[in-house]
């Protein structure tokens, strides 16, 4: 009889602590009714770099309903690069950018990290590069959780799951995944990234547009290896 007490005892405790985490853990179903505040839009047109937004597929809205997505295809005298934005009050927004690519028939070459210039500020960032069919192609991304930076995706969903569980929060969370496509390891390229990563960290904090690019390139012609893939 005393050893049932302390089993219900127990088991009503465990009862009562899975109630309480299940209310603060981040899900789609609660946190697509949140009020969060959109990524900031990025400018059109900033130094040597004119842009447009592109529409983002259907089905792609439908497997990302809580999210804001923002699309985006730059231009410069380097090149095209591709950069998306997603954000949003759960963890559908800390998208892996591994899963969308290799369903495209993209190989990774390398994939590690990379501590970049962010325009006032240092952070790291996933760092690929890969290749399809005869195409090469460099990715840069981050995520964004509060003031905190992360370049893992399960760091990044695991400081969400965290702030919800220990303070009840509901911090923006945001993604940004940047694509230059050409010669994976030159000089282009990372100027390319550099320059557009300082783009988006200015745009977020609501502060003017870094340096332009590079100049080193001015009036060379566009060609088809320079052309973002459109992943």
């Amino acid at each position: 009889m005393f050893a049932g007490h302390i089993r219900l005892r127990i088991l009503t405790a465990l009862i009562g602590v899975t109630a309480l985490v299940a209310a603060r853990v981040p899900t789609i179903q609660a946190d697509g009714r949140a009020h969060v505040q959109p990524p900031a839009r990025l400018p059109l047109r900033f130094g040597l770099w004119e842009g447009e937004e592109v529409p983002v597929p259907p089905d792609v809205r439908r497997a990302l309903p809580s999210a804001s997505i923002l699309s985006y295809r730059y231009r410069s005298p380097l090149g095209e690069a591709d950069v998306l934005i997603l954000s949003g009050a759960d963890a559908t927004a800390l998208h892996d950018p591994h899963d969308c690519l290799v369903g495209d028939g993209w190989e990774f070459i390398t994939d590690g990290t990379q501590s970049v210039d962010a325009g006032g500020d240092r952070i790291t960032v996933g760092d690929v590069a890969m290749a399809r069919q005869g195409l090469h192609a460099r990715m840069w991304y981050w995520y964004q959780v509060g003031d905190s930076v992360y370049a893992s995706t399960l760091r990044a969903r695991l400081a969400l799951f965290q702030a919800r569980l220990l303070h009840g929060a509901r911090p923006r969370a945001e993604f940004v995944r940047l694509i230059v496509g050409g010669e994976t390891e030159s000089a282009r390229t990372r100027r390319m990234l550099a320059d557009l990563t300082q783009a988006v960290r200015s745009a977020s904090r609501g502060a003017p547009c870094g340096r332009a690019p590079s100049t080193e390139h001015r009036g060379r012609a566009r060609s088809a290896q320079h052309r973002a893939p459109r992943a």
